[in-house]
């Protein structure tokens, strides 16, 4: 390659380098050093020529037709250039990542192993055959967060062999495949597994083509449907429930579909709601109000882990010209012998086998004799009051024998209410029951029992038929038939396991006009029928269809037929309008008729969009049910105005008098507002609205609720350097007579901004985001459990010597290498109502962007720099709207405080980039305080940090840093965790680099730390000195040392929390720390590191900590 002349510049940390530095062969491309710069790496820019002047050209090489030894080679073979042994070969293959094995030991700790794979591959393994391939593994198998549209899966094996597109070739997948549903009326899934998927066409003569797949894979989830009812102003969270009662689930990230009042919404922060996969709640954001009348459905598959599940799908297509044949198969089944989270033995599994298909029949005492064990919550089983057997909780040895497996039970139906919470578990307390006029009454709502979970299996056939004779035409018929076992060790209830469905659908277009041919009738039909034991894999109706239909809370279990037929007058660029009649029935249980207008006009600037529907329902319940929702609006050239309206009127009919049953309601819900058109990059819109509601009295329907709702948004996205997006919605909810309805009056809020403004070429960047709401906040319960050494983030620390882990001898390790311990998030089922807000914002300030070229008072500006960030999380119970908008009130003196969470960052420069010298002042402000079951704990921390850089010369660098600050900590309930510590530290370090290869440090650290007198004025005075020296060879690895004396003078009790704090993990006394680290690359594509710490600390044994781990490049 060689170089344009005069068009290389470099830059070293964005400061150009002068021309005497370096020279320069431009023909040769060669760049020669005069003064090195002192940076690690520095930035080139230049244009090159299309030909290397300093190469010699030439059209044919003469060495590769003679041979040295005067042989003539043929000039007309071709031979391979050899290449490099690679982990993974191929010639046609992009491939990435990195396999790693790693084992951690010590004198003080067992063996660990530790292991992580990544690896990406994509392109040709032949002519014709592709591959697609992601495997990623870590110790710690994490999901990802569901506050994103899209989402990354941390933990998966993914190989795709295939050939051609996905409709014409064929494709082999293994490892974690997501099936979704095949083109079929009855079934219906969406399932997350791990197996072996394969798909490939075929040919039945010129006129057929056919695809089949087949997949065998092993489920990882079970499904399930929530229906949950909005809370008037609460945004969420909305915890999910599994279908088994009282289950604490976890939900598969992205299979979940959120519905409100039928309509789906889209996950994201920035769209309609956002998803905890790991504690299974839903919280909405601002663009969608939650209020009483609002109707969630949330549909998912949440891990299921009592037995080994398999899945079986096979699905085969065949279509001609006019026709389609569709058969599919769909098999999953637990295994009832390889039980995982529950090991049953022989009388349990009877009791399942008596149990039938009733799960609440499945039930058998919970406690089990385990002997004594300190990471577990335990229980001395004993009598009291003539009651036995009862269970007290014990942690003595001697007697703290009994693991009790608790089960809610509900309010007055257990002995037993949850008394507190420990690193363990939650502990139970046994209440005597209450003799009241002679008869017994529980007093608790738990129970020492455990409901065993039955294996099931699951079956669903389904062939269907499509023909589409012509443009106009076309038909559908479809045959199902099921089968569901749920209690595969039983044989009681089995006759109702199998059933079948049936469903036919046509429809045809008349044309109404020779000279238009778009205006038409469309006339079609369509029937359904479904016997009493066919059951579906997940729901294939409409996700209102049992409100629709008036059945909700009917146990409909006979034979049901669906039938329906309607009109459509339509016209291309018009839309069009229909009728529709429909009716429903279920054996003698249930009839009911509906007839139904649509509308779906835009003539010109005008649209209509609407839906009217009349229901009347006997046999079971007997219902009137007249309801519409319409939309009309219509499109100036500058705004759109229009109007929305909801309407229903549900009356359910008591027999034979004729008045109302409760339950009984009417609605009218209407909204006016106007707009900027579709078009517009920048958008607006204005909105107000009503809602009046009536509910049954005395047998009539009266007013029980008046609301009124505003809301106005601004979306400025036409310039992208101002962006500006801002939302708010009032609402007030009146309750004209509080007899009729346990709703009390409220007032909503709902606001939220979002702001990125680029100003001065870039000189100053401002982003701003604000969000309120109002939601639950949840009373939060830790337990800490062990991991491997190494792998965790705590450490326990027995405080008293007492051999019981208590929640106040939990810390966060200092020593990465003794971490044993994970503290786990465990819901409670216990909320607060709060109002929330957050508040977040960063500013960069670089003035060299405009003036690093200019002289003067402007290039001295230019000098400085500021990075700045706010961010505030607050909840608070306060009933006052003011101190609710507001982020910014002190969270000591808001008694109603429920959540906190603030950091302030800033970070003030002057001359970073400078090669001489720099300084700097670091400000950090973190602030929390969370809700526990217990009580609150919160924690801060304040420090002011200056530093000044002075490179004395190209090898030797002076640092001085002095910090001050305080670290706080606050708990209601865990005895010596309320301290205040104020801090202050002075930090010399000078630095020695030769050159790029080898550096030396020498620090020296004095430390004052004081606990406030009020909180029992501990202190500490820490002296450190350390040693550290790094080389490095390019290519073939590196060699660290490090080395501390660090002398501590300690006033106070060491083995206490604020002793672990002031003292870092360390001892009173002379404590000497080392470290060594050697990582070497034995080849392109292989990499040992190993690593040696060591501690030795007066009165304690000394601590010695190795390992070792080899990385294997792709």
């Amino acid at each position: 390659m060689s170089i344009v002349p005069g068009s290389l510049y470099l830059f070293a940390n964005g400061t150009p380098v002068g021309h005497q530095a370096y020279t320069l062969d431009p023909y040769r491309g060669v760049l020669y050093w005069q003064e090195r710069p002192t940076v690690d790496s520095v930035l080139v820019r230049y244009r090159a020529m299309p030909i290397a002047f300093g190469r010699v050209q030439f059209n044919k090489d003469p060495e590769r037709s003679i041979t040295s030894s005067g042989d003539r080679r043929d000039p007309f073979r071709y031979e391979p250039p050899k290449q490099n042994s690679e982990l993974i070969g191929g010639h046609g293959l992009n491939k990435s990542g990195s396999i790693s094995r790693g084992v951690l030991f010590g004198n003080n700790q067992d063996l660990a192993v530790n292991s992580t794979l990544n690896l990406e591959l994509n392109g040709r393994l032949s002519d014709r055959i592709h591959v697609l391939a992601s495997v990623t593994d870590n110790n710690i198998p994490i999901q990802a967060g569901g506050n994103t549209l899209e989402l990354q899966d941390f933990d998966q094996v993914f190989i795709k062999l295939f050939e051609g597109d996905d409709q014409k070739g064929w494709a082999l997948v293994a490892g974690d495949i997501v099936l979704q549903r095949p083109k079929s009326h009855f079934l219906t899934y969406l399932k997350k597994t791990k197996g072996l998927s394969f798909d490939t066409p075929l040919r039945y003569g010129e006129n057929a083509q056919a695809r089949v797949g087949v997949s065998v894979a092993i489920s990882k989830g079970k499904f399930a449907r929530n229906t949950i009812q909005g809370v008037e102003g609460v945004q969420g969270p909305y915890r999910l429930q599994g279908n088994e009662a009282g289950s604490i689930i976890i939900v598969l990230s992205g299979t979940e579909r959120v519905f409100i009042d039928g309509q789906e919404m889209i996950r994201g922060q920035e769209n309609d709601y956002v998803i905890d996969y790991n504690t299974a709640e839903v919280t909405f954001t601002a663009k969608r109000l939650i209020t009483k009348d609002r109707r969630i459905t949330v549909e998912f598959q949440y891990s299921d882990k009592n037995y080994a599940r398999s899945l079986v799908r096979l699905g085969h297509t065949v279509q001609w010209p006019k026709n389609t044949l569709r058969f599919d198969l769909y098999s999953e089944q637990d295994h009832r012998n390889q039980p995982l989270q529950q090991q049953l033995s022989d009388t349990e599994r009877e009791v399942l086998r008596l149990a039938g298909d009733d799960p609440l029949a499945a039930i058998v005492a919970g406690a089990d004799s385990t002997g004594y064990a300190n990471d577990q919550v335990l229980y001395l089983r004993t009598d009291s009051l003539g009651y036995a057997p009862v269970y007290v909780h014990s942690t003595h040895p001697d007697s703290a024998l009994w693991r009790v497996t608790f089960t809610q039970t509900g309010p007055g139906t257990g002995d037993y209410v949850q008394q507190e919470f420990t690193p363990n578990g939650r502990v139970f307390r046994w209440v005597a029951p209450q003799v009241v006029d002679g008869v017994l009454r529980r007093m608790g709502d738990h129970a020492p029992v455990r409901v065993l979970v039955a294996p099931r299996a699951q079956r669903s056939l389904t062939i269907g038929l499509d023909h589409v004779p012509d443009a106009n035409t076309r038909a559908t018929v479809e045959l199902a038939y099921s089968n569901e076992d749920r209690n595969t060790f039983s044989d009681v209830g089995d006759s109702d396991d199998q059933g079948y469905g049936l469903m036919a659908r046509g429809e045809h277009a008349f044309g109404l006009s020779r000279s238009d041919s778009t205006l038409q009738l469309v006339v079609s039909a369509e029937t359904e029928a479904v016997s009493r034991g066919f059951r579906y894999v997940e729901r294939y109706r409409a996700v209102e269809f049992d409100r629709n239909w008036n059945i909700l809370g009917l146990s409909l279990t006979g034979d049901q037929v669906l039938a329906a037929t309607g009109l459509k007058l339509r016209r291309k660029g018009m839309g069009g309008v229909g009728y529709g009649a429909a009716t429903f029935q279920v054996d003698d249980s249930y009839r009911g008729w509906k007839q139904e207008l649509t509308s779906d006009l835009h003539v010109h600037r005008t649209d209509v969009v609407g839906t009217a529907s009349w229901l009347t329902t006997t046999k079971g319940r007997h219902s009137d049910f007249l309801r519409h929702k319409a939309l009309a609006q219509h499109r100036f050239k500058a705004v759109t105005v229009g109007y929305k309206d909801e309407h229903e009127r549900n009356l359910f009919i008591a027999e034979p008098s004729g008045g109302l049953n409760t339950g009984s309601y009417q609605f009218h819900e209407w909204e006016a507002f106007i707009q900027s058109p579709d078009t517009f990059k920048n958008k607006w819109r204005i909105a107000g609205g009503q809602r009046w509601d009536r509910t049954t009295y005395d047998s009539a329907l009266v007013e029980s609720a008046r609301a009124t709702s505003y809301g106005f948004s601004l979306d400025l996205a036409r310039n992208p350097r101002k962006r500006l997006a801002t939302t708010f919605t009032y609402r007030r909810l009146d309750v004209p007579d509080s007899t009729l309805t346990t709703q009390r009056p409220e007032n909503t809020y709902l606001a939220r901004i979002d702001h990125d403004l680029t100003a001065l070429k870039g000189a100053a960047v401002l982003d701003l985001f604000y969000e309120l709401g109002s939601g639950l906040e949840q009373r939060r319960e830790y337990i800490y459990i062990a991991v491997p050494t190494g792998q965790g983030l705590y450490i326990w620390n027995d405080y008293n010597a007492n051999g019981i882990k208590e929640l106040n001898e939990f810390e966060l390790a200092n020593f990465a290498y003794e971490a044993d311990h994970l503290r786990v998030f465990v819901p409670s089922n216990e909320y607060v109502r709060t109002f929330s807000n957050q508040f977040s914002t960063s500013l960069d300030l670089r003035p060299a962007v405009l003036w690093a070229e200019a002289t003067g008072f402007r290039h001295w500006l230019g000098k400085f720099s500021d990075l700045a960030s706010l961010r505030i999380d607050r909840k608070t119970a306060a009933t006052d709207m003011t101190d609710a908008l507001d982020p910014f009130v002190d969270e000591a003196k808001d008694t109603d405080l429920t959540s906190y969470t603030s950091s302030i960052r800033n970070a003030f420069y002057y001359d970073r980039t400078s090669r001489k010298w720099s300084m700097d002042h670091a400000l950090q402000r973190d602030q929390s305080r969370s809700l526990l079951v217990n009580g609150f704990e919160s924690r801060s921390r304040r420090f002011d940090t200056f530093h000044v850089r002075w490179n004395t010369t190209r090898q030797w660098t002076v640092e001085i840093e002095a910090e001050r600050g305080s670290v706080a900590n606050g708990s209601d309930l865990l005895s010596g965790r309320t301290y205040k510590v104020d801090q202050e530290g002075l930090r010399p370090k000078i630095t020695w680099q030769p050159n790029t290869s080898m550096r030396a440090i020498a620090t020296f650290k004095l430390i004052e730390k004081k606990n406030r007198p009020e909180y029992g004025g501990e202190r500490a005075r820490i002296q450190d000195l350390g040693l550290e020296f790094r080389y490095n060879t390019a290519g073939k690895g590196s060699l660290f040392l490090t080395a501390n004396h660090v002398a501590i003078r300690f006033d106070g009790v060491v083995n206490t929390p604020i002793g672990n704090e002031l003292l870092a993990g360390l001892k009173p006394g002379t404590n000497i720390t080392w470290s060594v680290g050697l990582q070497r690359n034995l080849s392109n594509n292989l990499q040992v590191d190993l690593t040696y710490n060591g501690r030795r600390s007066e009165g304690v044994p000394m601590v010695h900590v190795g390992g070792a781990q080899v990385r294997a490049f792709f």
